[in-house]
C-alpha cells in the first residue's frame, strides 16, 4: 500500500493512474482484517480507495476488479447526494466512526491509497518509488 501527501491531491481517477503507473491500482479492502494497517496511520483527513459505481444500475465496484464481500460505510452511505457520488473516500480519522466510507464526486481532490505488489514498482523498475511514502505496506 502506498499514499501520498496531501499536497498532491488528485481526482479518482487520477489517483488511480498514478497507482496503476506503479503497477499497482487503488486500494481495496476485503475485511475488517485488512483496515488495521491503515488504522496505524497518525495523521487525519481523506483518501480515495478503489470502490466506484461506474454504473448506477450495477453498484460499487473495486477497480482492481476483486470481489465486493466487505463494506464499511459511514450511517446513511452511500446516498450518491445530488446523483453525482460514485467514487469512494475513506475516513482516515472521523470522532465517530474511524475508517469509514463516505462516497463522493469523483471529481473532488483527496490524498489516496495504493496497493502495490510486494517487490514490484511497475514501470518505474526501482525497488522503492522516488516519490518518499507517507505509508508503505507489502502484500
Amino acid at each position: 500500500m502506498f499514499a501520498r501527501e496531501s499536497s498532491d491531491a488528485k481526482t479518482w481517477y487520477e489517483a488511480r493512474d498514478f497507482c496503476m503507473a506503479l503497477g499497482g491500482d487503488l486500494l481495496s479492502i476485503h475485511s475488517s482484517e485488512e483496515l488495521k494497517p491503515i488504522q496505524t496511520r497518525r495523521e487525519s483527513g481523506r483518501a480515495w480507495i478503489g470502490l466506484s459505481a461506474p454504473d448506477p444500475t450495477t453498484g460499487y465496484v473495486w477497480s482492481d476488479g476483486s470481489p465486493l464481500h466487505f463494506q464499511h460505510w459511514e450511517d446513511g452511505e452511500p446516498n450518491n447526494r445530488n446523483n453525482v457520488e460514485s467514487c469512494t473516500e475513506i475516513l482516515l480519522t472521523h470522532w465517530h466512526s474511524v475508517w469509514k466510507w463516505n462516497d463522493v464526486h469523483c471529481e473532488s481532490y483527496r490524498n489516496w491509497l495504493c496497493q502495490i505488489r510486494a517487490g514490484y514498482f511497475g514501470k518505474l523498475n526501482l525497488k522503492r518509488p522516488n516519490i518518499p511514502p507517507v505509508l508503505c505496506l507489502e502484500f
